[in-house]
C-alpha cells in the first residue's frame, strides 16, 4: 500500500505502510496508532563481543496500527509503520540482524 504524503515544506513524498513483527517488551509502553516513534536497531552482543550502539535508523515516523494485546516478555507484537518508500529496505534489512526497538517520540 502506498500513498502520497506531502511534508511541512511543500515536499511531496510516497510512503509505504510496512508491516513488522518485533518482541512486544521493544515497544515502548502507551504507544498508540497515530503516533510519531522512532525505531532503533540494536545488536545484542554474545560471546564475549565488544557491544554495538543502538542505531536509531527511522526517526518521526507515523505508527499506523500496533496489536499489542499480548504484550507479555517474550511474545511478539505486530505493528505497521508508515515509511518513506525509499526507506522501506532499510527497514526490512534491519529485521533480518539484530533486534527493532520502538521508541515513543513525544511523551
Amino acid at each position: 500500500m502506498s500513498r502520497i504524503n506531502t511534508t511541512n515544506n511543500g515536499k511531496i513524498m510516497a510512503t509505504s505502510a510496512v508491516p513488522i513483527s518485533i518482541r512486544a517488551s521493544d515497544v515502548a509502553a502507551g504507544v498508540l496508532a497515530g503516533e510519531q516513534v522512532d525505531i532503533y536497531w540494536v545488536i545484542d552482543s554474545q560471546n564475549g563481543e565488544l557491544p554495538i550502539e543502538p542505531v536509531m535508523i527511522l526517526g518521526g515516523i507515523t505508527l499506523l496500527s500496533f496489536d499489542g494485546k499480548n504484550k507479555n516478555f517474550g511474545t511478539d507484537a505486530s505493528l505497521t509503520v508508515a515509511v518513506e518508500e525509499t526507506q522501506v529496505l532499510h527497514l526490512l534489512h534491519a529485521t533480518t540482524h539484530g533486534r527493532l526497538v520502538v521508541v515513543s517520540a513525544h511523551v
